[in-house]
């Protein structure tokens, strides 16, 4: 039963150091390791940097890319706009994920969470349509408030 367990254990131990002598499998784990630590590098920095992170409803990206330009224009502030649909931006602004959401569906549609749509702010009557340079920037600067 002894021979047996030391048996097992250099098996073990000389399948451990095969992978790490073969310079494939070392160059694919530092490098599977170096991804990991980047992508941890860049979550910590996004979230203390001054990024607003916005999402939701994808057929709004177009519009919301050209606002969100022409806003980081005038304010230097920095924002990133992803395009995962109405109810996954929803669900993002729940858990934090996003600061805003945009959904484009109807108030009702059971993508959107409870959370949400029970609390749902109607702006159609703050809608006005920018014709020129000066209510653009009136809207602007109501965004900045």
């Amino acid at each position: 039963m002894k021979k047996s367990k030391n048996k097992t254990n250099d098996k073990t131990k000389r399948r451990f150091k095969e992978v790490f002598v073969n310079k494939k499998s070392l160059f694919f784990l530092i490098l599977g390791m170096f991804f990991i630590f980047s992508i941890w590098i860049w979550t910590i920095v996004s979230i203390k940097s001054n990024l607003i992170n916005i999402g939701g409803s994808a057929s709004a990206d177009l519009v919301l890319q050209k606002l969100i330009n022409e806003y980081q224009k005038q304010t230097n502030k920095k924002f990133n706009y992803s395009s995962t649909g109405s109810g996954a931006g929803a669900r993002n602004v729940i858990n934090q994920t996003y600061s805003i959401g945009f959904i484009s569906k109807s108030q009702n549609d059971l993508s959107i969470p409870d959370e949400i749509r029970n609390n749902l702010y109607d702006d159609s009557t703050d809608f006005k349509k920018i014709k020129d340079n000066s209510s653009k920037q009136q809207v602007f600067n109501n965004l900045k408030k």
